[in-house]
């Protein structure tokens, strides 16, 4: 698994930096998500095809 780095150099306080953490957290998983449901379904039809 690829590991995910990233650096804010913004002055800002410890609740911005916490709440904009949890954003850029929230789009890896959806970007992650999206890519294994599509593996999933071309698992699935590949599946169909070697039936």
């Amino acid at each position: 698994m690829a590991e995910i780095q990233y650096k804010v150099v913004i002055d800002m306080s410890a609740q911005e930096a916490n709440i904009l953490r949890l954003a850029l957290e929230q789009v890896i998983d959806d970007i992650l998500g999206i890519q294994f449901g599509q593996y999933m379904v071309a698992s699935k039809m590949v599946e169909e095809v070697k039936k």
